[in-house]
């Protein structure tokens, strides 16, 4: 499919064909090509304001997140109460090192609606893990939790903060609490076990991270704390068999995963042939 014609008639019906074809092309995963045609749209009949937010999730995708940010800009100057989008540009504010602004967005939409479970934890995220700042981020999470209190994701990022700020045993509590709620999450099993060994019951934080396993029996990364920790205890049986786990399902973007556990592997077998 060609992209428009400068010569195209400049009226409405022909912005709505624009957008149809710039639909379909999307679809095709054609972004570039997309873009195009709801640029000409736009040029065509500027009321077709939705576009706006098309084209910034086409550039989204693209990886252009300056852009995508400042065509939101355009939809929300239109549409200041759409909170939606008030979060979307978060996003790509965020994506493009903007964190600040990324907050500002939360703020903005909180004050359109201030029990947004959706925005309170896109909050917290940013609070917790681009400004560490971890009261802050709690406050968020147990508001979320004030609204719905049953989702083990939120009890999940409440112990995470807690953690940050070395409440060991109060981040377990929110961690037993998650996983009343779901212990089929290996997320909430190995950050159980991370605070456990944290507070030196490496014993107990593998119970956690073979629960863990049991549900994500390919994570290398997962295989790989669970090395250290054996190691630790001085299992030196139960590390090796660890690390192998780890050779054999590292992805190539973990490298240095692989080439620390071959580390340890031969240092492991020198100490066991001496």
């Amino acid at each position: 499919m060609n992209c428009p014609s400068q010569d195209t008639p400049t009226t409405p019906e022909n912005a709505a064909t624009l957008l149809n074809n710039g639909d379909k092309l999307f679809n095709r995963g054609r972004y570039e090509d997309a873009i195009t045609f709801y640029q000409k749209a736009l040029e065509i009949d500027p009321e077709v304001n939705f576009s706006w937010t098309v084209k910034a999730a086409l550039l989204s995708r693209l990886g252009r997140h300056s852009e995508a940010s400042s065509f939101y800009e355009k939809h929300l100057a239109l549409h200041p109460q759409d909170i939606r989008i008030w979060k979307l540009k978060g996003e790509e504010c965020a994506a493009a090192g903007q964190f600040r602004d990324a907050l500002d967005c939360c703020e903005r939409a909180l004050q359109l609606n201030s029990q947004d479970v959706v925005v309170l934890l896109y909050k917290g995220y940013l609070l917790a893990d681009k400004f560490q700042k971890y009261e802050k981020a709690i406050e968020c999470y147990e508001l979320a939790l004030s609204i719905t209190p049953r989702d083990p994701k939120i009890w999940r990022l409440k112990g995470g903060a807690l953690h940050n700020l070395d409440f060991f045993k109060k981040a377990i509590t929110c961690y037993n609490k998650a996983l009343k709620i779901n212990r089929k999450d290996a997320r909430i099993w190995k950050d159980k076990g991370d605070t456990l060994n944290c507070l030196a019951r490496g014993e107990k934080a593998l119970v956690c991270y073979n629960k863990a396993l049991q549900i994500d029996p390919e994570n290398a990364s997962l295989w790989y704390i669970t090395a250290l920790t054996y190691d630790d205890l001085g299992d030196s049986s139960g590390a090796v068999d660890a690390y192998r786990q780890v050779i054999k399902y590292a992805v190539p973007a973990q490298s240095g995963l692989i080439n620390q556990a071959r580390i340890v592997l031969d240092k492991l077998s020198s100490a066991t042939a001496k």
